[in-house]
């Protein structure tokens, strides 16, 4: 075999493998973008109290997605807390509302805490949004 045809072989070996890592990767990885704000339904309560956490998202990519929506607390002495994980599906420039009940932990701190939401295409952290919650 030729040097050159040896090349060739090698050059193309690359560009199809480079190819087919382009396809293996997912499409909610490949340009997301969302927008976040988070606001609760009480800014005190007290331990055992039930408040409604809701994150407003809006996708501003051109093309579908799934992103992922985590929810946690962190009380006024820094520990955290889940409040809620989970996918949801997008179609491009939609807004919506993801909202759930939590009980404040009847372990937690007193003072003012943070819900803090994340937004995150499964490689990346696409937005942040918290509202302080005070524990009485």
């Amino acid at each position: 075999m030729s040097k050159n045809a040896f090349k060739v072989i090698v050059v193309l070996g690359i560009a199809t493998l480079a190819g087919l890592s382009l396809l293996s990767t997912p499409a909610s990885a490949q340009g997301g973008c969302a927008t976040s704000n988070t606001h609760l339904s009480v800014s005190i309560a007290s331990h055992g109290w039930p408040v409604g956490v809701f994150t407003d998202i809006t996708d501003c990519s051109d093309r579908k997605h799934r992103y992922t929506v985590e929810r946690t607390f962190t009380s006024a002495c820094g520990v955290t807390t889940m409040i809620s994980n989970g996918r949801v599906a997008f179609t491009p420039g939609q807004f919506v509302t993801v909202s759930t009940s939590w009980y404040v932990p009847s372990d937690a701190c007193l003072g003012t805490g943070l819900v803090t939401a994340t937004v995150s295409d499964g490689t990346e952290l696409l937005s942040t949004s918290s509202a302080p919650l005070t524990i009485q």
